[in-house]
């Protein structure tokens, strides 16, 4: 299936997560998100470059949150984000908590 064809709720994730992407206006996935969000699902080690603006913040966020909102009280899902700036880590936290609402803040 190709990006172009998939839904954000064609992915298996949680409901509220799928909730908040349609309240944003979040219908398809990008190019980005398609070629990546599966693969962190299945525990896959994922590196990626792509242009800024083409959503790979979502990209790693999305398939992360709900991950670990699924096994929060187990051990073993963690996710470590390395970005050079603060500017930056402070982009991605407004991206995750503000502009895509994702359910699940500690």
């Amino acid at each position: 299936m190709s990006g172009f064809f998939m839904k954000f709720e064609d992915y298996h994730i949680s409901k509220a997560i799928k909730q908040n992407l349609t309240a944003k206006g979040f219908k398809r996935p990008t190019d980005i998100q398609f070629k990546s969000i599966k693969h962190i699902l299945d525990g896959e080690d994922v590196m990626a470059i792509a242009q800024t603006g083409t959503g790979k913040t979502a990209a790693f966020a999305i398939p992360i949150i709900d991950l670990i909102a699924r096994n929060k009280y187990r051990n073993g899902i963690s996710a470590l984000v390395m970005v050079p700036t603060r500017e930056l880590a402070k982009q991605i936290g407004e991206v995750l908590f503000d502009k895509l609402e994702l359910p699940y803040r500690w």
